[in-house]
């Protein structure tokens, strides 16, 4: 990524949730009191890939070695 922003002489890049549906709880599944009462200024996660975490290398490694992500970025 860093090399592509080099090469075309952009400076950012920004990813964009087209879909725009967000997954209910919050990002890591957690239920502490302290996260619990934090709940509505956590981050939010998708339902789908790529804005799914699932808390596994292996899933992450995977998807990210075989899935193009290009169409979720927006270069400037």
């Amino acid at each position: 990524m860093l090399n592509h922003l080099r090469a075309e002489r952009m400076t950012r890049v920004t990813p964009v949730n087209h879909g725009g549906t967000v997954a209910d709880g919050n990002l890591m599944g957690l239920t502490s009191g302290y996260i619990v009462r934090a709940d509505d200024r956590l981050p939010r996660q998708g339902r789908t890939y790529p804005w799914r975490n699932h808390q596994s290398y292996l899933k992450d490694f995977r998807a990210l070695r075989r899935d193009v992500v290009d169409e979720f970025l927006e270069y400037r």
